[in-house]
């Protein structure tokens, strides 16, 4: 995927893979991170490896996917995206956004249908100068 996303921590564009990595990274700091915090020590290895394993599910699974699962109550513990039960819940949020998409595509359109009970007539609307320029050229051609 060659898309780009805009960094929450002042990296820039990153490609999803860090994106998805920036927020399991937000999940294990106890602090709030700093910009570009990736380039500290102590977060560099861990980022690096959490990119690798963000690139192998995204071979398998959608951003969206990945992001909802993370973001569920039921990984509020897991710091990892090589976490088995990750995996579990990403397979589930996967299997929702297929279904709402299909859903989306077999569901009839909404018909929308125009009131037309409220309509002004063209004599009570206000004319615009344009439209009173129209006017004036329209009687002097009839001579009016």
């Amino acid at each position: 995927m060659s898309k780009t996303l805009e960094s929450r921590y002042g990296g820039g564009l990153v490609t999803p893979a860090q994106y998805i990595t920036e927020f399991i990274c937000e999940k294990k700091s106890p602090t709030d991170l700093p910009e570009k915090f990736w380039k500290i020590p102590e977060w560099g290895r861990y980022f690096r490896n959490q990119v690798a394993s963000a690139n192998a599910l995204l071979k398998i699974y959608s951003v969206k996917a990945i992001l909802r699962a993370i973001n569920d109550p039921r990984a509020k513990k897991i710091y990892s995206l090589r976490a088995p039960q990750l995996d579990k819940l990403i397979q589930e949020k996967e299997k929702e956004i297929q279904a709402q998409e299909q859903k989306a595509l077999t569901s009839p359109a909404l018909e929308v249908k125009e009131d037309k009970t409220f309509t002004q007539s063209t004599s009570l609307r206000k004319k615009t100068n344009l439209a009173l320029l129209k006017e004036v050229e329209e009687n002097n051609e009839q001579g009016i």
